[in-house]
């Protein structure tokens, strides 16, 4: 286990997935992800429901409280008062009186209603007293305090009826059973005690007392019960938030891309060796030159350094950088960091093993007139392909800006030499996996302090794959957002079919702010404040970083021109004249079959 594998341990996702619980941030990552949609789908249900509820026909409420003293108030003609008010059973038959057909037939015919005019009336008891509630939904306020008011009258003229009725029986009665008795000293009483009960009963049918009064009539509704836009948009807006919340999570759940970083060390089972943040634009050229990010620039420091310690039991000369699939920036990872190797003064080759969709020119700025394509078959030395886009005379430890020296030896400082892709082939593999290529590694790893390679995305084409086992590293590629899981459980898997490759770590791309996710993203922002004061301006960066976009002049083993210079130079690329590429190398004869190997 190397140094750096010694501190980022595959298992140690375990333990940082235990901390990240106590960060609500993580648990609504897939919500701030996807905040766009969770928004949009909110305002749509908020503003669709207003916008219905406001074409809806209005309704006015109102609601009328009514005492019932007596539930049967017939049969206390004869009886007598109630002891104890109604119990809930008996209110809830008044109630249902009040709703009962003879009633409602009474109303619509008192107030000459059409019958769609009433919305809804509803009467219910009221559970702590002896009280009956009439609510009554009408699409006018008056009609709603009409209806109400006519409901109470119509209920207490039935009552009131029911009252009479029974006194005039029981009346009857007396009055049968009075006629019924003699005339007699000894009669005399029970005759004086039914003349009484006539008169009650009379009194009664006259002046019925039913035991119901309205205690609080129907107040007048000043706005409408129904519909309410804007409550009902709220409600709305919360059902919306709510339900896409949840889409969120369901859509997580079923995105097999990576955005976590965690998860992406578990599923590679290597360390995570450096975190590039996410900028506007990674190949931006201010003024003419090309720039690296400066968020990028302490990240690539942290990188150079992790990759001496991951292969500090041998040498490092050649690292091969590649990812899963396209677009995840592993050319932009060459390049910056060559610059990262250039700013420490170490003379770095650049080549661009990508033979398909090669980057490395447009990248450095430079024309790929000829490159590895004609080097591998022999038509051109290495030191003919290799252009110079840099070269450091002299730098801060801070990045504080360079300063030109006319004179002294221009290999004793940082530089980058570049060899581009050549001419397009239909077959790759071949060239890459010749003999041919494996001493170009040779070579140039012996006259340069590091060399990078940057290759084709391994699953898309197999091309990279003969170089894995032929340089000092191999930095996978994942962009988060871009790599699905699938994708690295198969690179995985790939990886351990070639033993002899040494896979130092992962660098994972493209780590935005709405990816909470061990402070990863916390530390670019230092390392980019630490690198980068305020006083410090976007025009010194770029000289520190920048590289003419013209380097055609012919200048092999001369110091370099000052900056800022119309002059450029090319590499000096040394080689053995007894190697396949020396001075005397065989120009390519179309006749001749190529052999590879």
């Amino acid at each position: 286990m190397t140094e750096v594998e010694s501190r980022f341990p595959a298992g140690q996702h375990d333990a940082d997935a235990h901390g990240e619980t106590a960060d609500i941030r993580a648990y609504f990552a897939p919500v701030l992800r996807r905040w766009w949609l969770v928004l949009g789908i909110a305002i749509l249900a908020a503003g669709g429901t207003y916008a219905l509820t406001q074409r809806e026909a209005k309704t006015y409420t109102t609601t009328a409280r009514v005492y019932v003293q007596n539930a049967d108030p017939a049969s206390s003609v004869t009886t007598g008062p109630p002891l104890a008010p109604p119990g809930a059973v008996q209110l809830q038959n008044v109630s249902n009186q009040f709703t009962g057909a003879a009633i409602t037939d009474t109303v619509y015919r008192q107030l000459v209603v059409p019958a769609g005019s009433v919305t809804s009336v509803t009467v219910a008891p009221e559970t702590v007293a002896s009280y009956v509630d009439i609510t009554v939904s009408a699409d006018s306020p008056a009609l709603a305090v009409r209806l109400t008011t006519a409901y109470f009258e119509a209920f207490k003229a039935a009552q009131d009826a029911a009252v009479t009725a029974a006194a005039k029986t029981a009346a009857a009665a007396a009055e049968a059973t009075l006629r019924a008795i003699p005339i007699n000293a000894s009669t005399q009483t029970q005759r004086a005690a039914l003349v009484v009960q006539i008169d009650q009963y009379d009194t009664a049918s006259r002046d019925p007392q039913p035991g119901v009064g309205l205690v609080d009539p129907a107040p007048m509704p000043t706005a409408p019960s129904s519909p309410r836009p804007a409550h009902d948009a709220a409600l709305a807006g919360i059902v919306g938030l709510l339900l896409a919340i949840v889409l969120a999570f369901a859509l997580d759940l079923l995105d097999r891309r990576l955005v976590r970083v965690s998860t992406v060390q578990s599923l590679y089972g290597r360390p995570v060796v450096a975190v590039l943040p996410h900028v506007a634009s990674a190949t931006a050229h201010p003024n003419g030159s090309f720039l690296t990010p400066p968020e990028f620039v302490e990240v690539m420091r942290s990188l150079r350094v992790n990759l001496r310690l991951a292969t500090s039991d041998r040498e490092l000369k050649s690292v091969l950088v590649t990812s899963a699939l396209p677009s995840e920036g592993k050319s932009t990872i060459v390049r910056d960091l060559a610059f990262g190797y250039a700013d420490a003064g170490e003379r770095v080759l650049v080549i661009d093993c990508d033979l398909r969709r090669p980057s490395v020119a447009r990248l450095f700025g430079v024309a790929p007139s000829v490159g590895l394509t004609q080097v591998l078959r022999r038509e051109v030395s290495p030191a003919d392909a290799a252009v110079t886009v840099f070269r450091t005379s002299g730098s801060a430890s801070n990045g504080a800006t360079r300063h030109a020296m006319a004179t002294g030896d221009p290999r004793a400082h940082g530089s980058i030499d570049v060899i581009t892709h050549g001419d397009r082939v239909e077959s790759p593999v071949a060239l890459l996996s010749s003999s041919t290529m494996t001493a170009l590694l040779a070579t140039a790893a012996a006259q340069y302090d590091v060399v990078l390679l940057d290759t084709s995305p391994i699953l898309t084409v197999s091309d990279a794959v003969p170089l894995l086992d032929q340089v000092s590293a191999v930095l996978f590629v994942a962009r988060l957002g871009v790599t699905t899981r699938a994708a690295a459980e198969r690179l995985s898997e790939l990886g351990q079919r070639v033993p002899a490759m040494n896979l130092v770590g992962i660098v994972v791309n493209d780590m935005r702010g709405n990816h909470p996710d061990e402070g990863y993203n916390t530390y670019s922002k230092y390392g980019y404040a630490y690198a980068h004061p305020e006083t410090t301006t976007v025009e010194q960066t770029a000289e520190v970083y920048a590289a003419p976009l013209a380097a055609d002049a012919d200048l092999v083993g001369e110091t370099p021109p000052p900056r800022g210079s119309s002059s450029s130079y090319s590499p000096t690329f040394p080689y053995d004249a007894a190697t396949p590429y020396g001075a005397a190398a065989t120009p390519y004869d179309p006749a001749t079959p190529y052999d590879p190997g």
